[in-house]
């Protein structure tokens, strides 16, 4: 008798409205129970997925990578413009010492 004016929920088209039964009596959850239950389920399915995305770790490689890529790039640019300035001063100064050998 009931089960005929509960079949489905418009809300989710399952027939959950029934409930559970309890020796001979039957409980059913009121339309705006049922909708509570639906956003509380949505929200913890919601929680779960946040806290997967936390706990995968693909990609994190090719990110770990790119980051030391560009780490040793700004070294060796360092390191280009240190190695210039010093070939350049070391050439600055055997020009001074062989124009004064040759005076």
């Amino acid at each position: 008798m009931i089960d005929d004016i509960f079949e489905f929920c418009d809300l989710c088209g399952t027939n959950e409205h029934q409930g559970r039964k309890l020796g001979d009596m039957q409980f059913f959850m009121t339309a705006g129970q049922h909708a509570e239950l639906r956003r509380i389920q949505m929200v913890q399915a919601t929680i779960a997925a946040v806290a997967t995305r936390r706990t995968d770790d693909r990609g994190e490689g090719v990110i770990s990578m790119a980051i030391a890529v560009l780490i040793v790039a700004f070294l060796g640019v360092a390191l280009w413009l240190a190695f210039k300035g010093f070939a350049d001063d070391t050439e600055r100064t055997l020009d001074e010492q062989v124009d004064k050998i040759g005076n």
